[in-house]
């Protein structure tokens, strides 16, 4: 089972890498503000599931922690960069912060319990 510290970290990573990639996808100028803000988005999502299912023993993982949370995310992250409405920066926030939370389903699922269906 991977730490706090090591989903922590992570998420901060996928937070800033998305942050950097989207910034090229978009056409956008990378700043330090953006690198660090995304870093924090992704360090809190990253350790959100652990938050709402606490790791208090080995078979703590409930919905949160599930391939059926992945895949409803990633079909509203696709949604969301099909919507009209939101701009290139909202939906660079949305994919920051998704990015950190399937830094942490895909932690967990390399662990011998993997993750639940559902």
């Amino acid at each position: 089972m991977a730490s706090f510290t090591t989903h922590a970290v992570a998420g901060a990573v996928a937070g800033a890498s998305v942050y950097l990639i989207g910034c090229w996808f978009f056409d956008k100028q990378v700043t330090l503000g953006g690198v660090v803000l995304s870093g924090l988005g992704g360090l809190a999502s990253g350790c959100l599931p652990d938050l709402v299912e606490p790791a208090t023993h080995p078979n703590h993982r409930g919905s949160f922690h599930s391939a059926t949370a992945g895949g409803i995310l990633g079909y509203f992250d696709c949604k969301a960069m099909t919507y009209p409405k939101l701009s290139d920066d909202e939906k660079l926030a949305i994919l920051v912060l998704s990015a950190g939370y399937f830094s942490h389903l895909i932690l967990d699922a390399l662990t011998p319990k993997s993750l639940p269906i559902v």
